[in-house]
């Protein structure tokens, strides 16, 4: 799955201030004759310079019109200027990067392509399903010619028509999938991160989403062939950990950390995650709510279940019934997931998977006879060599988000929801 990427739009203030000032200029200079002059201009005698009869010189004055100017004053400040809106732009699934078509910077138009995740899968996808409904048209035309001629039942009419409406309802399911691969922005603005580095790879050790049967059997229930997916049903019923002995006491919880709940989360979390992921993985989503209950039936060390039940709700109303133990239980076991579809059975585990069709066909079984965590190391390994980004970080924290709900639903004795845990 791509990584995030910050989308913002631009704002930007200059903090200004104007008025205008009446600014009012004069000056008057003025010269002063002398008062007194001698003693004979003093008794009316003539006066240098003055006039006849004597007197004070003229006085000199300077004058300036006044005007109005404007007049500015610029402040500058150190701040942060916030977008009016941000969003952080996700995908909605977790695949490998095709092409990023931004560099941080970019200005980009409200719903321009983003990111471009690889769709390989999904396009052979499409053309299976396309075939399909091409096919359910034709025959749902010639049975509907026969109608008309009395020559078949109309319920076998009314079947054809069902049969062409849910493979044209798997195109546009499909097409759907398709534009869940192209990352838009939401809105106009600037990209101001990048964070889609081909170099990088984050993997999760949830090994069954990279096992090669479990992808093939992931393919078969995603194609629609068996129809849409009505109930499901996982299970972890084995064995546990061996205790470790002869270390101090001060080291105890280190060395048996897995039967502790403070430590491991209890089996929920540090075992049966593994099914949950590939329940989430399958359907397409997480369950929005979950009741179960949890005990110690055979377990006499460290406060972890030895065995429980839970049954999640997805919001569709789809039904996820859950079992595990740790019992050990001699020459049995069962680790895996089951799929009941509109029109056949998909059961799937390490060993391998075992595929249920309808009209008496023989099940098609696949055996895997190796540890499937090869798988997830040899693809991590190669992504890393040759540049194939991953980041399963988020479907992977959301398989254990899901994994808490459940134990906080065994512990309480309560429905938990998604939200609440989601969100706190």
């Amino acid at each position: 799955m791509a990584q995030p990427y910050v989308l913002v739009e631009s704002a930007s203030h200059l903090v200004r201030r104007r008025w205008v000032r009446w600014i009012f200029v004069a000056a008057i200079t003025t010269a002063l004759a002398a008062c007194g002059g001698d003693k004979s201009a003093a008794k009316g005698g003539a006066n240098p310079g003055g006039g006849p009869g004597g007197g004070n010189r003229p006085t000199a004055v300077t004058t300036l019109r006044l005007r109005p100017e404007r007049f500015a004053e610029r402040y500058s400040a150190i701040g942060t200027v916030k977008a009016r809106e941000s969003v952080t732009v996700t995908a909605k699934v977790s695949e490998i990067v095709q092409q990023v078509h931004f560099d941080s910077g970019d200005t980009v138009a409200a719903g321009a392509p983003l990111v471009t995740l690889s769709q390989r899968q999904q396009q052979a996808a499409l053309a299976e399903a396309q075939a399909a409904a091409d096919e359910a048209e034709r025959l749902f035309r010639r049975q509907r010619e026969l109608a008309d001629q009395q020559l078949i039942a109309r319920a076998q009419l009314d079947n054809q028509r069902a049969a062409r409406d849910s493979a044209d309802a798997r195109v546009a399911q499909i097409r759907a999938q398709l534009s869940d691969r192209v990352i838009r922005a939401p809105f106009a603005g600037i990209l101001v991160a990048k964070r889609a580095d081909k170099t990088k790879r984050i993997t999760v050790d949830l090994q069954q989403r990279y096992g090669k049967d479990y992808r093939k059997a992931h393919a078969v229930v995603q194609s629609g062939e068996l129809g849409a997916i009505k109930m499901v049903r996982a299970a972890w019923m084995g064995g546990g950990p061996a205790i470790k002995k002869g270390h101090p006491e001060s080291e105890e919880k280190i060395r048996n950390w897995f039967f502790y709940r403070q430590l491991s989360g209890d089996i929920l979390i540090e075992q049966d995650c593994h099914n949950i992921d590939v329940v989430n993985w399958f359907v397409g989503k997480t369950p929005v709510k979950v009741n179960g209950y949890g005990s110690r039936q055979q377990r006499q060390y460290g406060d972890i279940f030895d065995n429980l039940g839970c049954t999640f709700q997805f919001d569709d109303g789809l039904i996820f019934s859950y079992t595990a133990n740790q019992f050990g239980n001699p020459g049995w076991n069962d680790v895996s997931e089951t799929f009941v579809c509109e029109k056949g059975v998909v059961n799937v585990g390490r060993r391998g998977y075992t595929v249920y069709r309808p009209g008496g066909v023989p099940p098609e079984v696949a055996e895997t006879k190796y540890d499937i965590t090869a798988d997830n190391v040899a693809e991590f390994i190669e992504g890393a060599r040759t540049g194939k980004l991953e980041n399963a970080a988020i479907w992977g924290a959301k398989s254990t988000m899901v994994a808490v709900m459940a134990l906080e639903a065994c512990v309480t004795g309560k429905e938990v929801t998604w939200d609440k845990v989601s969100k706190g």
